[in-house]
């Protein structure tokens, strides 16, 4: 298959299930792109790369065809996230541009604790509550079931979850996702993940 074809798939597969042009969102790119710890990955590989941008937030598909069970992966930017880095320079300091655990975010605009959201690792965000993300559930594929997932939220929490990313919004919001980080990650930080380049709270 040519790469203008996987390309093409992988834009037709997210289209599919997530509303973009009802919530502002337009792509924006789409590539050939690197890992999370920045290899480089050829297009033999298959990692391809669509991103769509709305006044509010950018959002990243990753499509890695060499992981048979979790293929797809996805990420929320704020508007300055480069297309292909993960970590940038942000007040002086290196962070993590891009997020992949969504549902955090979620259990943070739910009001949930941070010691709450530790604890109790099942506890499943408001906008999720009873959603089956097992890859076959419904005869869905995983990247189906994940963007089902995500199309939920997205109706769910609509601008409030895009509004967490906004830069034109006042910082107060982020800097207390921030502290909810802080105190989530002290809560659930172990020695297997002193080898992290970040912690999860150097986000920009």
């Amino acid at each position: 298959m040519s790469s203008d074809s996987r390309l093409q798939l992988l834009t037709e597969l997210v289209e599919r299930f997530l509303p973009f042009q009802e919530n502002g969102f337009k792509q924006t790119s789409r590539f050939f792109g690197k890992s999370e710890n920045g290899m480089v990955f050829r297009e033999k590989w298959g990692m391809t790369v669509v991103i769509y941008d709305s006044d509010y937030c950018r959002v990243k598909f990753l499509f890695d065809s060499e992981k048979s069970s979790f293929p797809l992966s996805i990420y929320y930017g704020r508007l300055h996230a480069p297309n292909d880095e993960w970590l940038i320079k942000w007040n002086g300091e290196d962070c993590y541009c891009w997020h992949s655990d969504f549902e955090i975010a979620l259990k943070f605009l739910d009001g949930i604790a941070p010691r709450d959201a530790a604890e109790n690792y099942l506890l499943r965000p408001e906008g999720l509550k009873d959603f089956n993300y097992a890859s076959g559930h419904d005869n869905n594929t995983q990247p189906e079931q994940m963007l089902i997932a995500h199309a939920k939220c997205w109706d769910y929490y609509g601008n409030r979850m895009f509004g967490l990313f906004d830069l034109r919004s006042p910082s107060e919001l982020w800097e207390r996702y921030v502290k909810f980080l802080k105190e989530y990650d002290s809560l659930t930080w172990t020695h297997e993940l002193q080898d992290r380049y970040l912690r999860m709270y150097q986000i920009c």
